[in-house]
Protein backbone atom coordinates (compact mmCIF):
# COMPACT_ATOMS: atom_id res chain seq x y z
CA UNK A 1 0.00 0.00 0.00
CA UNK A 2 1.20 3.44 -1.06
CA UNK A 3 1.45 5.98 1.69
CA UNK A 4 1.20 9.08 -0.40
CA UNK A 5 -1.81 9.95 -2.59
CA UNK A 6 -0.98 12.32 -5.56
CA UNK A 7 -3.79 14.85 -5.07
CA UNK A 8 -2.55 17.30 -8.31
CA UNK A 9 0.24 17.43 -10.74
CA UNK A 10 1.33 20.95 -12.03
CA UNK A 11 4.09 21.39 -14.67
CA UNK A 12 5.92 23.89 -12.37
CA UNK A 13 5.66 25.50 -9.09
CA UNK A 14 2.29 27.90 -9.69
CA UNK A 15 -0.15 29.59 -7.72
CA UNK A 16 -2.17 26.74 -8.58
CA UNK A 17 0.16 23.72 -6.98
CA UNK A 18 0.22 26.41 -4.05
CA UNK A 19 -3.22 26.76 -3.57
CA UNK A 20 -3.68 22.74 -3.68
CA UNK A 21 -0.88 22.61 -1.03
CA UNK A 22 -2.39 25.47 0.97
CA UNK A 23 -5.75 23.44 1.39
CA UNK A 24 -4.69 20.50 1.81
CA UNK A 25 -2.83 21.67 4.72
CA UNK A 26 -5.84 23.79 6.03
CA UNK A 27 -7.57 20.59 6.00
CA UNK A 28 -4.95 18.85 7.97
CA UNK A 29 -5.25 21.61 10.24
CA UNK A 30 -9.32 21.32 10.74
CA UNK A 31 -8.60 17.92 11.81
CA UNK A 32 -5.96 18.15 14.00
CA UNK A 33 -3.03 16.61 12.13
CA UNK A 34 0.26 18.31 11.42
CA UNK A 35 0.14 19.70 7.76
CA UNK A 36 4.28 19.25 8.15
CA UNK A 37 3.65 15.57 8.38
CA UNK A 38 0.54 14.84 6.13
CA UNK A 39 0.65 17.16 3.13
CA UNK A 40 4.05 18.03 0.84
CA UNK A 41 4.96 18.97 -2.63
CA UNK A 42 7.37 16.90 -4.46
CA UNK A 43 9.38 18.15 -7.14
CA UNK A 44 9.66 15.62 -10.53
CA UNK A 45 12.39 14.58 -12.73
CA UNK A 46 10.67 16.87 -15.38
CA UNK A 47 10.37 20.30 -13.31
CA UNK A 48 6.85 19.73 -12.61
CA UNK A 49 5.51 19.11 -8.96
CA UNK A 50 2.68 17.20 -7.37
CA UNK A 51 1.02 17.93 -4.29
CA UNK A 52 1.25 14.37 -1.87
CA UNK A 53 -1.52 13.61 1.16
CA UNK A 54 -0.33 11.12 3.57
CA UNK A 55 -2.17 7.91 4.60
CA UNK A 56 -3.14 8.96 7.56
CA UNK A 57 -5.05 11.78 6.19
CA UNK A 58 -6.70 9.70 3.50
CA UNK A 59 -7.72 7.30 6.14
CA UNK A 60 -9.21 10.03 7.56
CA UNK A 61 -11.80 10.39 4.84
CA UNK A 62 -12.42 6.59 4.21
CA UNK A 63 -13.17 6.09 7.81
CA UNK A 64 -10.43 3.42 8.11
CA UNK A 65 -7.84 2.62 10.82
CA UNK A 66 -5.18 5.10 9.83
CA UNK A 67 -1.14 5.88 11.02
CA UNK A 68 -2.03 8.72 14.05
Amino acid sequence: MDDWKVMGTYPDYNDEAYHEFKRWSDVCEDIALYPEANVRLVKDEQGGVRVEISRALISYFEGTPGEF
